[in-house]
């Protein structure tokens, strides 16, 4: 007997089928999981709901970009607060999004 891992969507709680129809955003402080129309829907009318989903091809950009110029501020930036405060943002970003993978996406794979 397979011991497969059931990701249910919090909006309608059908089974999500596939890593495409899979939507991963913050709802108010924790990590949410929506199939793609749940989100687009009723899903994005929630005040507490994120708008950018975090396996999303922007919150990938987002990723680099923010580790990128915390590695930029780290060499140019004399101030040393600065350098501390790039540096725990990219490195929170960085591991909510592989936390993100391991609990959601790994499923697919």
């Amino acid at each position: 007997m397979e011991n497969k891992n059931i990701l249910l969507c919090e909006h309608c709680g059908r089974v999500i089928e596939s890593k495409d129809d899979l939507v991963v955003v913050f709802y108010f402080l924790t990590l949410s999981a929506y199939h793609n129309e749940c989100f687009g829907k009723g899903a994005k009318n929630n005040p507490f709901l994120s708008n950018v989903p975090i396996n999303g091809n922007i919150s990938n950009i987002g990723t680099i970009f923010l580790s990128l110029l915390s590695i930029v501020m780290l060499l140019i930036s004399p101030v040393y607060e600065t350098k501390i405060l790039f540096s725990m943002m990219a490195i929170i970003w960085l591991l909510i999004r592989i936390y993100a993978w391991f609990k959601y996406e790994s499923i697919f794979d």
